[in-house]
C-alpha cells in the first residue's frame, strides 16, 4: 500500500510540472507568435491599414493599396493567381460593429472592379445582419480572432526558432517539440512524449482562441443580440447553435 501511495504521488508530481513547463512555455510562444488586438487597435487607421497590407503580402499577395481617404469603398486591391481581390480595413474597438451598410458598399466596389472576393478585416465584430449577408456574396469576413490567427501563422512563418520543451509525464525527462512540425519523440528513457502545444493553445492564452461549434464544427463568432452579446456559428442560418458569452453555456436557437 505505501508502495502504491508512493507511485501515485511520484505520478501527480510529474504531471504537476509538466502541466508548469506546458504554461511557460505558451506564454513564452505567445509573446513570440501572438499578436495584441490591444495592440492593433492603438494604431492609426493608416498604420492598421499598413500592417493588414503587409499581413496579404506575407500570405502571397501583389498588393497596391488606396489613397487613405476617397478610397472608393477599398483600402487595397490585391492580384493572386491571375485574380483580382479586394481588401478593406476597419480599426474599431471591441464594442464597435460593421453592420450590412458597411458590406453592401464593400460590395459595391467588388462589383465594380470585377473582383472575385473581398476580404473584410475588422478589429471590431459584425452585426448578424451584416454576416449573413456577407454568406450570400463573394466577401469574408475577418473579425478579431480571424486576424489574429492569420497574423499569428504569417509571423510564424518569419520566426526560425519554434522549439518548445515538454516534460515526460512517466519520468521527468525533458524534450524538445516543435510548433510548427508537431511530432511524437521518445525522452531519454524511451518513454512516448506527444506534442503539448498547438498554435490555438498560444491565441486562447492570449484570449484570442477560436471558439468551435459544438454542432456543426464551425467557427464561433460574437454576436450582439437584443438580449445582450453572445457567441453565434458563422454558419448560421444554416446552424443556429448558440453559447452564452458569461458561462459559456450552450443556448439552443429556435
Amino acid at each position: 500500500m505505501l508502495k502504491a501511495a508512493q507511485t501515485a504521488q511520484r505520478s501527480a508530481e510529474l504531471k504537476a510540472a509538466a502541466a508548469t513547463l506546458r504554461q511557460n512555455e505558451i506564454t513564452r510562444l505567445s509573446s513570440i507568435f501572438v499578436p495584441s488586438l490591444r495592440e492593433l487597435r492603438s494604431l492609426t487607421s493608416q498604420r492598421f491599414e499598413d500592417e493588414v497590407a503587409a499581413l496579404f503580402k506575407q500570405l502571397g499577395y501583389e498588393v497596391e493599396q488606396t489613397p487613405y481617404s476617397n478610397d472608393a469603398g477599398r483600402d487595397a486591391v490585391m492580384h493572386k493567381g491571375g485574380h483580382v481581390f479586394l481588401l478593406e480595413c476597419k480599426k474599431y474597438d471591441e464594442n464597435s460593429q460593421s453592420g450590412r451598410p458597411d458590406l453592401q458598399k464593400f460590395h459595391s466596389a467588388i462589383v465594380t472592379d470585377k473582383a472575385i472576393k473581398g476580404f473584410f478585416v475588422t478589429t471590431g465584430t459584425v452585426t448578424r445582419e451584416a454576416t449573413e449577408f456577407a454568406q450570400k456574396v463573394p466577401i469574408e469576413v475577418v473579425d478579431g480572432p480571424a486576424l489574429l490567427r492569420l497574423m499569428t501563422d504569417a509571423r510564424g512563418a518569419g520566426v526560425n526558432d519554434d522549439r518548445y520543451h515538454s516534460a515526460c509525464v512517466e519520468c521527468g525527462r525533458v524534450v524538445s517539440h516543435r510548433l510548427r512540425e508537431p511530432v511524437t519523440v521518445f525522452c531519454a528513457n524511451g518513454h512516448i512524449v506527444r506534442p503539448t502545444i498547438s498554435v490555438n493553445d498560444l491565441l486562447n492564452a492570449s484570449g484570442a482562441g477560436v471558439l468551435v461549434c459544438r454542432r456543426c464544427g464551425g467557427q464561433m463568432r460574437r454576436v450582439n443580440g437584443r438580449n445582450g452579446p453572445f457567441w453565434g456559428c458563422s454558419n448560421y442560418p444554416n446552424c443556429r447553435y448558440t453559447r452564452s458569452i458569461g458561462r459559456q453555456r450552450r443556448r439552443r436557437g429556435a
